[in-house]
């Protein structure tokens, strides 16, 4: 055994460096399928499992560390570079793709964009090839090197360039962003220059010899790319248009059996290290905790694939007019800033003050950096939120009421006022919108503070670490939905006030450390507009506004004079069943036992807190618009109270009533 206690912080440390070793085996930008099912395994044996300290185990993790980094530096192969992006046509004398692109290819191009899009709207892109994530760390003079080519439509590309707000038509503007035309360059090596190499395509394709080649395939066949390397430069070079009028585009290509056999025995390698190290690290598996984890990751998948069916291809094509839109667009300026090392616009975001909420874009620079377009952080989010519910309603209802909840939770749309419902939750995330991932890292926060009261009612441990990533936890979700601020407040206030009076002064350090992750939206806030806003600038716009505090006071005023102002309270009164209708006696209820909750002196300290957390939330229905995706915390957390005074009042009351009539 190693010479370790087997303590939380030995674990969190143990984790950190095996997520090290992970990203080292897989490698950044790592957009496949067995990339995703590396990172499930490794994501299932966290929550199923305990990391192992036996020094033999380890010994095997860093030696398989260690052959995937000689793998990679062994088993090269060439990039075929690729060019790409969407075109737009019409009159423009400065356009790029006129100046740039081969004169036959710009002329196919243009003549079917006018055909197709005689009212676009659109200007055409400043630059000629679209910015792949994968710049940052191969430098390519057009869009990216890649390894191989196997695509069959348009998203299977995983090109940006269609998530860009600059393409975002709306009712009958032209064009459609799902219909935008592109190009492909694909630029070969001297080392592909062999008899057995073939590119494989159907649609139109523009071969670069001492003459552009027209060459249009009805159906996908098949060249021996030897025959077309251009004499001088030693290259094989071709371009691949889709204008909305030609064919749809599917291009593969067959490279020599050397560099084949070379990128699959490094692809499934790799794969194959990655999931050693992963079964090799964790021990002790909990079967229930495996069959939960593989069923809310099957489910989830299979959801977003009934609303986005093209998840198939490994990309996402968010709709115009949401918020996902402009989050991926954020994303990928950011990292553009990076690619050109303007780090200061890399943490604009896009945005000189926050408006959408701050971190979501960072989140999904991270995602593109780790998985290219493949939008893997979705399933991740959704297939943990189930199991962190459980866990709070576990320890606050027992198993029996906590697996009922998850059985309402995926089948039986019983809470789905509550927004209880996983469907939900699906279709937000594949929409793009922030509200999943925070409410799974909040949850995350409330279960963690949860579990460390079950383990010492005092809520003090020697593991001062657990307190960073309460505060850490707490900031990420207020950074990626500030209303929920309330809730973050109450949450900190009452983990200050318990260490505090504990005299626990490093714990209080840990939490400010882990709070400090909060203090990113005042300081860009501040550095891009000189101005003090500590969240968004959405807080103050009118329309998210319903009733202001100082409207409730001149009608409080009006009442004291005895001249009520009924305009005003038509408002205030309007605004508040537009957010919760009278007839709406569920939410009346949970309103009232929250409240009950809070102030009983027999409720349990978490659910006391729980409770709490819940009226905080509430609260923001006097003044703020913060129905449906935003109200779904609120409802969650009114639900665990009603569960629980449910459970522990009227449940019990009728077990009493029962064994009286019994006897």
């Amino acid at each position: 055994m190693l010479k370790i206690n087997n303590t939380f912080n030995c674990k969190v440390l143990l984790n950190c460096f095996f997520i090290i070793n992970l990203i080292t085996i897989l490698g950044f930008f790592n957009s496949s399928w067995l990339s995703l099912i590396a990172w499930i395994i490794f994501f299932m044996c966290i929550y199923s499992a305990n990391i192992t300290l036996k020094r033999s185990r380890w010994t095997i993790i860093i030696f398989a560390t260690i052959l995937s980094i000689g793998v990679k530096g062994i088993i090269k192969t060439p990039y075929i570079e690729e060019g790409s992006n969407v075109f737009i046509g019409g009159n423009f004398e400065n356009s790029i793709f006129k100046k740039k692109l081969p004169t036959a290819v710009f002329n196919h191009l243009n003549e079917d964009f006018i055909k197709k899009f005689p009212n676009n709207i659109s200007a055409p892109s400043s630059y000629l090839f679209d910015n792949a994530v994968s710049k940052i760390r191969n430098r390519s003079a057009e869009s990216r090197l890649i390894k191989s080519i196997d695509w069959d439509n348009r998203f299977a590309l995983q090109l940006s360039a269609f998530n860009n707000t600059k393409y975002n038509a709306f009712g009958d503007q032209q064009p459609k962003r799902d219909l935008l035309p592109f190009f492909v360059k694909y630029t070969f090596p001297n080392e592909f220059k062999e008899k057995n190499s073939k590119l494989c395509w159907k649609g139109q394709a523009y071969l670069e010899l001492d003459e552009i080649k027209n060459i249009f395939h009805k159906e996908k066949k098949c060249i021996f790319i030897e025959e077309y390397f251009h004499e001088k430069k030693n290259t094989f070079t071709v371009w691949f248009i889709e204008t909305g009028l030609s064919p749809n585009l599917a291009v593969s290509f067959i490279p020599p059996k050397v560099i084949f056999f070379k990128n699959l025995l490094n692809k499934y390698l790799i794969f194959f290290l990655a999931t050693l190290i992963c079964l090799v690290a964790y021990e002790n598996f909990k079967k229930f905790n495996i069959l939960f984890f593989s069923f809310s990751f099957g489910i989830s998948f299979m959801i977003m694939y009934f609303y986005q069916p093209i998840i198939l291809q490994r990309f996402l094509l968010f709709e115009g007019g949401n918020d996902g839109l402009l989050y991926v667009h954020f994303a990928h300026m950011i990292v553009d800033g990076i690619i050109q090392k303007d780090y200061l616009e890399a943490f604009r975001g896009g945005e000189n003050a926050y408006d959408l909420m701050p971190f979501y874009r960072y989140f999904w620079t991270f995602n593109y950096i780790l998985y290219d377009e493949s939008p893997w952080i979705i399933f991740f989010t959704l297939t943990f939120l189930p199991l962190v519910l459980y866990n709070i309603a576990k320890n606050l209802l027992g198993q029996s009421w906590a697996l009922f909840l998850m059985f309402c939770w995926f089948f039986l749309p019983l809470f789905e006022a509550f927004g209880f419902y996983h469907f939900y939750y699906v279709k937000l995330a594949v929409r793009g919108f922030a509200e999943p991932l925070s409410n799974l890292f909040f949850f995350t926060a409330i279960a963690l503070i949860i579990n460390s009261y079950k383990t010492n009612a005092s809520l003090i441990s020697n593991e001062k670490i657990i307190y960073f990533f309460f505060g850490l936890t707490l900031s990420i979700a207020l950074g990626l939905r500030a209303n929920i601020l309330p809730a973050f407040l109450i949450t900190v206030f009452y983990l200050f006030i318990v260490l505090l009076k504990s005299k626990s002064y490093k714990s209080i350090f840990f939490l400010g450390a882990g709070l400090g992750l909060s203090l990113i939206m005042p300081i860009h806030n501040f550095v891009f507009t000189k101005k003090f806003i500590p969240l968004t600038i959405a807080a103050y716009k009118d329309w998210n506004l319903g009733a202001s505090p100082s409207e409730y006071f001149m009608l409080i005023v009006s009442f004291l004079k005895f001249n009520i102002d009924f305009n005003l309270l038509k408002k205030i009164t309007s605004h508040i069943n537009g957010e919760i209708k009278l007839y709406e006696i569920w939410y009346h209820i949970s309103i009232f036992v929250s409240l009950y909750v809070s102030f009983s002196k027999k409720s349990d300290r978490m659910i006391k807190l729980i409770s709490w957390l819940a009226v905080s939330m509430l609260s923001l229905i006097l003044f703020y618009h913060v129905g449906g995706r935003y109200s779904y915390l609120t409802w969650t957390l009114c639900l665990f109270v009603l569960s629980y005074w449910l459970k522990n009042n009227v449940y019990t009351f009728l077990l009493k009533m029962r064994k009286k009539n019994a006897t």
